[in-house]
């Protein structure tokens, strides 16, 4: 108990001692390591287990005030410069990409492959690239952006967790966790800013031509901070800041756009989708899963409507978040929509060499099981039904000895896929047959 005692004492006294020699967590100098000494230890075994260079035991027991390094007392607390701990490199995993994403050295991107400190990851035009952490933590980065992994790594003497990344062009978004240890760092650095986050879900975009940095908070805090100005800023959930030479803006997160029609199937060649929202621009997300991470297409626009081209069939999902002038991200809504592009042309015209026959045709472009409903009526209400077949398996009907007059029909598709269904009817057609000349 009374060892207990001491230790805690010590471990008090040692976080105190750090709190007033501390830097900014925005700072890039790291925080010294609080030890507090465990029964048999010695300051050459404590600089041979957890130093860069054992014989560094001696400046310890400088630092210390420490005169006999084989013989510490339990519950001494011993402050380490971090310049002298031993680090263990980690690395992080591509989770998901889309399109042109090069690491720099390594080449191509790869799901599974690993990044570690140092390498610069980029993504081209419309693509996209997830990273996992070895804390669960995770960046994504949009498209034409640029992030160089300037730390991964753990602390071998106390498991402290240092990571710094540095956008160099584009935007990042990241999910921090929160962290195990109240010395555990997470910075995001661009060339005007810097931002800490203790646990927390945010933004960092940069702007060369303005020379400003956007940072937009979901959950948690973020302490933000230009390179030109010493103090910080402490953004909350729901804020943003802008941070460069002139003094940081704060601002409230914009709204999110409103998704009009969401439940209505895409079954156009092209994805339109028609937004709601405020600020000078709206951003327009597409992703393979709900939590977006395997994002594959985005856009912007300042209108009310987002178009996009080449998108495959299934379940997608959209995020929607406006911008406002300064760059700043506001809130995210998020949408599941059902993809499923199909078509259907038909015609109708009496049989080649066959005057008192008449056939419909039909043809249908999509993927799964296809049937068909036709209706053949005497009215364009289609009331006055002279033939309604259902589940039709043939693109095609052909009906005899149909009497002179104005007819209409409609040709209506119903696609089955993966336990989906989805239905296309084409519009009311009119056929006229004319009376025979005699």
């Amino acid at each position: 108990m009374l060892l207990a005692r001491v230790a805690m004492a010590g471990c008090l006294i040692v976080m105190a001692a750090m709190a007033r020699a501390a830097p900014l967590p925005t700072a890039d100098r790291e925080a010294p390591a609080a030890y507090v000494t465990q029964k048999g230890d010695t300051l050459i075994g404590l600089a041979q287990r957890g130093l860069v260079k054992p014989q560094d035991w001696a400046t310890l027991a400088r630092i210390n005030h420490i005169s006999r390094p084989r013989q510490l007392p339990v519950g001494r607390a011993l402050v380490i410069p971090a310049v002298l701990l031993r680090r263990e490199p980690l690395t992080a995993r591509i989770t998901a990409f889309s399109g042109q994403v090069r690491i720099d050295p390594g080449g191509a991107a790869q799901v599974g492959a690993s990044v570690a400190e140092g390498d610069i990851i980029g993504t081209g035009a419309n693509s996209f690239v997830t990273l996992t952490l070895i804390d669960g933590s995770r960046i994504t980065l949009p498209s034409q952006s640029r992030v160089r992994i300037e730390a991964l790594q753990r602390i071998v003497l106390d498991g402290r967790l240092e990571r710094r990344f540095r956008i160099e062009a584009g935007r990042a978004d990241f999910g921090v966790t929160p962290r195990e240890r109240p010395t555990d760092r997470f910075l995001v650095k661009t060339p005007v800013a810097v931002a800490a986050v203790r646990g927390t879900e945010f933004r960092v975009a940069h702007d060369a031509t303005t020379a400003k940095s956007a940072v937009s908070v979901i959950e948690g805090e973020v302490a933000g901070r230009s390179l030109a100005r010493r103090d910080e800023t402490a953004v909350a959930a729901g804020s943003g800041a802008v941070l460069g030479a002139a003094p940081t803006r704060m601002a409230a997160l914009l709204p999110p756009p409103m998704l009009d029609r969401p439940g209505r199937v895409q079954d156009d060649p092209v994805v339109a989708l028609r937004i709601a929202g405020e600020g000078a621009r709206r951003r327009v997300q597409l992703a393979r899963d709900a939590g977006f991470v395997d994002l594959f297409a985005e856009t912007e626009t300042a209108g009310d409507e987002a178009r996009f081209d080449n998108v495959a069939n299934g379940t997608l999902y959209v995020r929607l978040t406006a911008i406002d002038a300064d760059g700043v991200e506001g809130l995210p809504a998020s949408y599941a929509i059902e993809r499923f592009q199909t078509g259907l042309e038909a015609a109708a015209g009496a049989l080649p060499g066959k005057p008192r026959r008449t056939q419909f045709r039909w043809q249908a472009i999509g993927a799964g099981t296809i049937s068909y409903d036709f209706v053949l009526a005497r009215d364009e209400a289609l009331a006055d039904r002279v033939v309604d077949a259902v589940g039709l398996a043939d693109p095609e009907m052909t009906i005899t000895s149909l009497q002179p007059g104005d007819w209409f029909w409609r040709v209506t598709m119903t696609v089955r896929d993966g336990g989906r269904s989805f239905t296309r009817a084409l519009p009311v057609r009119k056929l006229t047959i004319a009376k025979p000349e005699r």
